[in-house]
């Protein structure tokens, strides 16, 4: 059984312009900054699946890239504050919009509700476009003094989507690329 999640990355120049946004949010001692080949967009978790789950996994990301073709899916950064739950956060993101990213993901759920073995794990909750770049840490209050920053609009694109495992650390989770 491994923790497995689908995810959206993004070319190397995008990923520095995220981390010079973190630096700003480094003081925070009660946040830990997400490293830079841990930033993503989580377009499905999945959980703890089976060897066969995970065939049927690659299965429907490749044919769901097929089905949608291999067009430029762009990607706009408009701005970084404390999430899920704004009056009790634990994670720090940058929240965006993609037409691409949202019709690709439309097709991956479709997909996964037609398949017998992967139907569970379709989520109820909308698909919250967000790239998560520090979480709180343990033990830890949230500073509500840690800035909003607002008006980013950084316009950037999907380099890849690609099937990870979540490897739980006590230093945090490790991400491996599995497809």
């Amino acid at each position: 059984m491994a923790r497995i999640f689908l995810a959206a990355d993004f070319p190397s120049d995008t990923i520095v312009t995220i981390k010079n946004w973190q630096k700003k949010y480094a003081s925070f001692d009660c946040l830990r900054l997400v490293p830079a080949e841990n930033l993503h967009i989580t377009l499905m978790f999945f959980g703890e699946v089976s060897a066969e789950e995970l065939i049927a996994i690659r299965q429907i990301k490749q044919e769901s890239l097929n089905d949608f073709g291999m067009k430029l899916m762009t990607l706009r950064l408009q701005v970084i504050k404390p999430g899920p739950i704004a009056s009790n956060p634990r994670l720090l993101w940058i929240e965006g919009e993609s037409k691409d990213l949202q019709e690709y993901k439309k097709t991956i759920d479709f997909k996964i509700y037609q398949s017998q073995i992967l139907r569970k794990f379709l989520e109820e909750r909308p698909f919250l476009l967000h790239i998560t770049i520090a979480r709180l840490r343990g033990g830890q209050k949230w500073d509500f003094n840690i800035p909003i920053m607002t008006g980013l609009n950084y316009t950037t694109y999907i380099q890849g989507i690609h099937i990870y495992e979540s490897i739980l650390k006590k230093s945090g989770s490790e991400y491996r690329k599995v497809a």
